[in-house]
């Protein structure tokens, strides 16, 4: 499902993806990007690696170069390796997992007819 960025405006990023392999750590340089575009720090990107959606922040702000690339720090720390032109969503990033087990979902629906629930979602590993 999309994760939601109230009251921010992710402009046009372009098409980001991972522009070489990654181990582990919090520096993934990217490619594909609109020169000129500027990721802020706490703003939401998700990777794609072997058909799993991983959420992140950027940790940092940063420049997007003439040449679409940006060296992105990234918070958490990977919690997987990525591969050289693995997708990132930037506009809008993606998040995927699990409702927890054991976690009560509830909803409920307001006078003006607007339904409201709550869950925690685990991403898987």
């Amino acid at each position: 499902m999309r994760w939601p960025q109230p009251d921010f405006d992710t402009g046009t990023p372009g098409a980001a993806r991972v522009a070489t392999a990654i181990v582990s750590g919090r520096a993934v340089p990217l490619k594909g990007m609109a020169p000129g575009y500027t990721a802020k720090e706490g703003q939401f990107l998700s990777f794609v690696h072997g058909g799993r959606r991983y959420v992140h922040i950027f940790a940092a702000d940063g420049t997007v170069g003439a040449d679409g690339t940006l060296n992105a720090n990234v918070w958490p720390m990977l919690r997987t390796s990525l591969s050289n032109n693995d997708v990132v969503e930037i506009a809008p990033p993606m998040i995927e997992g699990l409702v927890s087990p054991g976690e009560e979902l509830s909803w409920q629906i307001s006078v003006d007819r607007l339904a409201s629930f709550s869950f925690t979602l685990s991403e898987g590993a």
